[in-house]
């Protein structure tokens, strides 16, 4: 019977240290942060690829009329073909506030490809599109 609880007592010893050992090494490894998704609604800060694409899906979903504004906060370079604007729901429009930034489609596509939506560009340079209907905008 004494050795039965002694090795009990072992096992239980044994699991303590491995989950100290797990604790101490999560402790250590630094986490990074989350990348924070566009929140959709009628302003969108967008600073990346992912961020611009994002919020023009949330552009081409929105059906309640009024204007909604992307806000380009840094100069973003494509990874790939953006989404293409297409919102022809009456009385809803995008805004993009370029803020003095770059969209460079670096020859992905393209740099906007609109259907059928009210868009207007404001303080944004376009460049590095490529596309036989258009390389700035289409």
């Amino acid at each position: 019977m004494r050795t039965a609880r002694h090795q009990s007592s072992r096992i239980r010893l044994g699991v303590l240290a491995a989950w100290l050992m797990i604790v101490t090494v999560m402790a250590v490894i630094p986490s990074t942060p989350a990348q924070a998704a566009v929140v959709c609604g009628p302003s969108m800060n967008v600073s990346t690829f992912t961020d611009l694409d994002d919020a023009v899906v949330c552009f081409n979903a929105e059906t309640t009329p009024g204007v909604y504004t992307i806000n380009v906060n840094a100069d973003i370079t494509y990874t790939a073909a953006l989404t293409s604007i297409l919102n022809a729901t009456a009385g809803v429009s995008l805004d993009i506030a370029g803020n003095g930034n770059t969209l460079d489609a670096a020859a992905n596509s393209s740099v906007l490809t609109n259907f059928d939506s009210t868009v207007s560009v404001d303080r944004l340079t376009i460049t590095g599109g490529t596309s036989p209907l258009g390389g700035g905008i289409y």
